[in-house]
């Protein structure tokens, strides 16, 4: 029975939260406040902690926009838009919003409390956890190495694009360049080919050829934006596919390195130095997508474009692929599982009530999505009018949806390069929010980790960002090859796919059943004066490992060879063997959690193999008792059946 007060139960911190025995007979509330010095030396000195206090955020409010940030990214803008109105359209919300409810609210929330209650990166986190994961935290480690890889490339186009918008004419509406084919398409060849010798249009021609124009048929035509794209940024043409990539492009090498000068700087001080970049980077996409939203109501088709967006069809919730593509669509948009939440928050004051914070992402990542879909679709709504072609047919699937339809719509409309600087600023906020949140987390875990050696350095947080800046940016270098495109297909499908997901129901189960619920909640209630409410609980325990479970169970069974579609329409299909290759990288990560645990155990200082085990897979403020008195709760199976 939980007989928590209604605030207690919905993990809010009450105003009288700190429950005191006095002379062991009655329990009384006493006023939360914030821990004193000596409260702070105390607790870090029981938890194994150097008695300094931690950095924390300038304000509340950095943490909240930083969070905000790491969960809202380029994938809503171009990935929530295209997957809600072809799983459904409004109906698609219906199994949205539950699998947020059941998945990816609860394991957000269960990371913010376990960073904020032990104060430490994703990898030593596990010593006050469940020593014997400590893979997990490695895994998220590497994961995060291959996402700071391909996901910065997309940063590095954006700058591109950015910079090649400060222009009259947008260099992507025309034809007449040299990596231009003859199947180029833009506006001014439409209205050449409507025009006959005598001044009427033409209908269902095949092909016509007037004043050194041709005018093919619309299955043969791709839009100027989309050659500019493939050919000339990224240069497409210069490699044959994965096996044959070609040197880095000097331009994209340049703006790759802008990328990594930008997180420098936000991250050489830190969460100080973070704190003060996420006011621009966080509050500026929603400033310039309202004003998008309001230029695109403006434009002949938008209102059809919404329509289409919203329009239901029930049926689809009988899919099961609909669920999935839901799942997977709000856990990845929120980003648990890579250890930036935990990373965020045991930056906080530790009596920061979390809870609050945790809905408020929530809301607003969920928000962005139904906005940016609003936006989008006014603009494809109205592209879709212009050219006189189904919406389905101006609508893209893939990465490069965002750098060729958008850009050839914002291309039509007066003011084009005023609203395509705005575009790609937007873009770039959206993408260095989540590069600062994955490589806040991989230096957070390596400077709690290693916390002693890299100490006695002078300047080590500017050394180790500037050392981490420097790694991945060469590493990254293969994504901005003339063959890039390939490389970041191939890492944004094996990088952090199955392995997050596999990552992530280590993380739950861990918490919920090895460290146990029991004390999971004790922890919550010194930090918080309130136990989780019952209905977390049972979600930690039961519901959300369960649907982790089959989601990566179906991912498992559905890994297939990627392929990429370029802008004429043809595939490339990856030769049979990279799918082999993609599993080596899944592996890399993921296959860290069973080797750290067999080398947690035979390094661990027992006595006997039980022990041995005890030891790891309990929290290091039990090691001594166990030792002393051989008192090992989670060989019991009370330990097990605990909430």
């Amino acid at each position: 029975m939980d007989n928590s007060s209604p605030d207690e139960q919905f993990g809010m911190t009450p105003r009288f939260a700190v429950k005191k025995t006095i002379n062991n007979d009655e329990e009384v509330s006493m006023p939360l406040s914030h821990p004193t010095d000596g409260d702070k030396a105390e607790r870090a000195g029981s938890e194994g902690e150097p008695s300094e206090a931690r950095v924390q955020w300038n304000s509340k409010m950095e943490f909240l926009l930083s969070t905000i940030g790491f969960a809202v990214d380029l994938s809503n803008v171009f990935r929530f838009p295209n997957t809600c109105y072809s799983n459904g359209g409004g109906a698609f919300l219906i199994p949205y919003f539950c699998m947020l409810a059941l998945c990816a609210l609860p394991l957000f929330y269960m990371e913010l409390l376990l960073g904020q209650y032990n104060r430490q990166g994703c990898i030593s986190v596990w010593n006050k956890v469940c020593p014997i994961m400590k893979g997990v935290g490695v895994a998220s480690c590497v994961m995060n190495f291959y996402v700071a890889l391909f996901y910065n490339s997309v940063i590095a186009w954006s700058f591109y694009y950015l910079f090649s918008s400060f222009t009259s004419v947008l260099p992507w509406t025309r034809c007449d360049q040299t990596y231009n084919t003859e199947f180029c398409w833009n506006d001014a060849k439409q209205e050449t080919c409507l025009l006959g010798f005598n001044g009427s249009a033409i209908g269902n021609f095949t092909e016509w050829s007037g004043n050194g124009s041709i005018c093919h048929p619309d299955s043969r035509r791709v839009s100027s934006a989309s050659e500019y794209f493939d050919y000339h940024v990224l240069g497409l043409r210069e490699a044959t596919g994965f096996h044959d990539l070609g040197p880095p492009k000097w331009d994209l090498s340049l703006c790759l390195a802008l990328t990594f000068v930008c997180l420098y700087f936000s991250l050489f001080k830190g969460v100080k130095s973070m704190g003060v970049a996420v006011w621009i980077t966080a509050l500026l996409p929603y400033i310039v997508l309202s004003i998008l939203l309001v230029r695109g109501l403006m434009l002949p088709g938008a209102l059809d474009g919404i329509k289409y967006f919203i329009r239901p069809s029930f049926g689809k919730l009988l899919d099961i692929k609909v669920w999935s593509d839901a799942a997977v669509q709000i856990f990845f948009s929120l980003g648990s599982g890579f250890g930036v939440h935990l990373a965020y928050a045991s930056y906080n004051d530790f009596h920061n009530g979390i809870f609050n914070d945790c809905v408020i992402a929530t809301l607003v990542n969920s928000f962005t999505s139904l906005f940016s879909g609003f936006v989008v679709f006014t603009f494809l709504g109205y592209l879709s009018a212009k050219s006189g072609t189904p919406i389905d047919s101006v609508v893209g699937v893939n990465s490069g949806l965002v750098f060729t339809v958008y850009p050839e719509a914002l291309s039509t409309i007066p003011g084009a390069p005023f609203w395509s600087v705005l575009f790609f600023i937007m873009l770039l906020t959206l993408g260095l929010d989540s590069s600062f949140g994955a490589l806040e987390a991989l230096l957070t875990a390596v400077t709690d980790e290693y916390k002693k050696q890299i100490s006695r350095m002078k300047y080590s947080r500017e050394i180790t960002t500037g050392v981490a800046c420097i790694i991945i940016y060469l590493c990254a270098l293969p994504n901005v090859t003339y063959g890039g495109m390939y490389v970041y297909r191939f890492l944004e499908e094996f990088g952090a796919g199955v392995s997050i997901l596999v990552a992530v129901v280590m993380q739950c189960l861990c918490v919920s059943w090895v460290y146990g619920l029991h004390n999971f909640s004790n922890d919550v209630n010194e930090m918080l004066g309130s136990r989780p409410w019952m209905g977390w609980r049972i979600l930690w325990k039961v519901v959300t490992p369960v649907i982790l479970l089959v989601l990566s169970v179906y991912s498992l069974c559905n890994v297939k060879n990627p392929h990429m579609q370029y802008s004429n329409g043809d595939f490339y299909h990856y030769p049979s063997h990279t799918k082999y290759l993609g599993w080596l990288v899944v592996l890399s990560s993921i296959s860290f959690i069973p080797i750290f645990a067999i080398w947690t155990v035979l390094r661990m200082d027992g006595r006997s193999i039980r022990e041995k085990i005890a030891l790891s897979i309990s929290p290091s403020r039990e090691h001594d008792e166990i030792r002393e008195q051989g008192n090992v709760t989670r060989f019991g199976l009370q330990h097990w059946l605990n909430f």
